[in-house]
């Protein structure tokens, strides 16, 4: 089943799922979006499944709109849910919600790919591309293969503006994430470990530099990099209590059990 060429649009769709009957229980799912979205974890998603396993098709199909208007990455497990429902008009809701997500992505890559086109120079608009390849591959909602693709372009985006904008800390560390992300290890490593000086973003370069250390099974260089910045306080206060705790594991303290580990 397909959505008719010259349906109503988006917009007035989404607005035709709320009867005022419905207004309380919308607020209430609003809630519990904006708080999903803020936690980044799984925490939200049990009352949303609840939804789709005993809501009604009209509190389903509210959800569905919601997270394809306000959609981040935690909602992508929820939404392919959707698509398995028993009820048709659901199934069909969130695959069409889904490809919507998909069409407005695609769109604002290809107005900006186009704008570069004439603006070649234009290092904000390369930026601007980098940037939603990467968060594009992150949705949840493609395969690996796409994933893939998305991460390589963004990549190659991020390197070549940074050709001319040397000192963008938040790029560098870009790069250096992507490397992990596609498996270069070696390449992540020698990057992250080249800027790893680099002021206020150092405590987020450190740990992607400690990850690449990881995967690399280079665990004395790990050791030696988590000890010294483990008494750092004004950086490791930055990130979670987990994050401080794997550098202090990592550090000397812990030298006679990681080396029983790494053995």
């Amino acid at each position: 089943i397909y959505y008719r060429r010259k349906a109503t649009s988006f917009e007035d769709w989404y607005a035709s799922l709320f009867p005022e009957e419905e207004e309380e229980f919308k607020d209430q799912l609003i809630e519990k979006l904006e708080n999903m979205k803020k936690s980044h974890g799984n925490t939200g998603l049990t009352p949303f499944m609840d939804i789709f396993a005993f809501g009604s098709i009209e509190q389903k199909q509210m959800a569905i709109a919601l997270m394809a208007k306000n959609y981040h990455p935690i909602f992508a497990s929820s939404l392919k849910h959707a698509t398995r429902d028993r009820n048709n008009a659901v199934r069909v809701q969130a695959a069409s919600a889904i490809a919507q997500i998909d069409n407005n992505m695609i769109s604002q890559i290809l107005k900006l790919e186009k704008q570069l086109k004439t603006e070649p120079d234009n290092d904000e608009v390369v930026l601007q591309i980098g940037q939603l390849y990467d968060d594009y591959a992150f949705t949840g909602l493609i395969d690996d293969t796409r994933k893939k693709e998305y991460l390589e372009k963004s990549l190659v985006a991020y390197i070549e503006y940074h050709k001319k904008n040397l000192e963008n800390q938040g790029v560098i560390i870009s790069i250096g994430r992507l490397y992990l992300r596609i498996n270069q290890y070696e390449k992540a490593r020698d990057w992250l470990k080249k800027h790893l000086y680099i002021g206020s973003e150092q405590p987020k370069i450190v740990f992607w530099y400690m990850e690449s250390l990881y995967y690399l099974n280079d665990f004395k260089e790990l050791r030696e990099a988590s000890n010294t910045f483990k008494d750092h306080e004004e950086y490791l206060e930055k990130f979670s209590p987990a994050i401080v705790d794997v550098v202090k594991l990592w550090s000397s303290q812990e030298k006679i059990y990681l080396d029983g580990l790494a053995s």
